[in-house]
């Protein structure tokens, strides 16, 4: 009997990827999902955590059926709803692979055992590979490219300059041991697939950049944070999130290719912000929040000042007047 359970355990800890997924009232995209991680001639390499966020729908349902198929690689992990924030958070926790990805329940991936192979073959402490977006209605695609200064296939070193850029959710997969136990990320709360990112960073030191697709991400699904509806529902969460990443930003040395990383990705997180105050109904309120985060940002984040709507540009120019005439409708 202990001969069986330590064979077992060596098998969970021989497992070269934990796949954790967030899976929230998603029953009508999930089957997808597990499908595109069905590869009979691997299921041994790597398990799939489906971290099941408090659903009310049949998402339980379908992943335990998967879990029942194949027991030594899906596992079901029911949870009280505590937002995207709170299944990474689980998901690392029990993650027992040498490697960790994230997956949402409404997204898939492709090149599966390609991918495989790729991470069985190196030792790092990210994986890049390329994604692909794809819309709901069309199944239109849109490809992730590098930047073509990236070099690929190799490993690299990842203190230069020219990986700033090259970093995102769907894109990323780091080592567990790395991420394991050094952080937790903001639960109840949208927006913090960036801070699971940059949180992440801070302790890589080599990477991998693979021109391998694997993540397809699911655009147009009704309620995602991306959408206009989202952003005005959740810019108050976005600025919470984003205040958060700028407290580390400053405790970051100055010249470091941390902070240079953390800059690339809060440049986008404080133009999304001024968008999304653009895109609420132009109140005495609202208006009244616009203008203390452009304060702030000029006054303690002047290296964020300089944003790229013209919006905002003429806001600052004309003043308070022309606020409603340049809200988007």
């Amino acid at each position: 009997m202990k001969a069986e359970m330590k064979a077992e355990l060596k098998t969970e800890m021989n497992k070269v990827l934990s796949i954790s997924i967030a899976a929230y009232n998603v029953e009508n995209y999930l089957k997808k999902t597990l499908d595109s991680l069905v590869a009979p001639e691997i299921l041994d390499d790597y398990e799939v955590l489906i971290i099941d966020d408090g659903s009310v729908d049949r998402t339980s349902e379908i992943a335990q059926k998967y879990c029942q198929k194949y027991p030594k690689t899906f596992r079901y992990i029911q949870k009280e709803n505590g937002g995207w924030g709170s299944t990474v958070n689980r998901g690392i926790a029990e993650a027992s692979g040498k490697y960790f990805k994230l997956l949402d329940g409404d997204d898939y991936f492709d090149n599966l055992p390609e991918y495989i192979e790729l991470l069985k073959s190196i030792d790092v402490d990210i994986v890049n590979t390329r994604y692909a977006a794809f819309y709901e209605d069309t199944n239109e695609l849109e490809h992730m490219e590098y930047l073509d200064n990236i070099p690929l296939n190799k490993i690299v070193d990842i203190k230069s300059e020219y990986f700033t850029d090259s970093f995102a959710m769907h894109s990323c997969t780091f080592k567990t041991s790395i991420i394991k136990d050094k952080y937790e990320i903001t639960e109840h709360c949208f927006y913090t697939d960036v801070e699971y990112v940059l949180k992440s960073m801070l302790y890589v030191k080599t990477g991998f950049f693979s021109p391998l697709e694997v993540y397809y991400y699911r655009l147009g699904r009704k309620g995602q944070s991306v959408s206009l509806a989202g952003q005005r529902k959740h810019y108050k969460e976005h600025y919470y999130v984003l205040m958060n990443l700028l407290k580390i930003y400053d405790s970051l040395e100055e010249e470091s290719l941390y902070k240079a990383i953390f800059r690339s990705r809060l440049v986008g997180m404080v133009n999304m912000q001024y968008g999304m105050y653009l895109s609420l109904e132009p109140t005495k309120d609202h208006l009244t929040e616009l203008k203390t985060f452009d304060k702030k940002i000029k006054e303690s984040y002047r290296e964020f000042y300089k944003v790229n709507r013209k919006r905002i540009k003429v806001f600052r120019l004309l003043g308070d007047w022309s606020y409603r005439f340049l809200v988007y409708r």
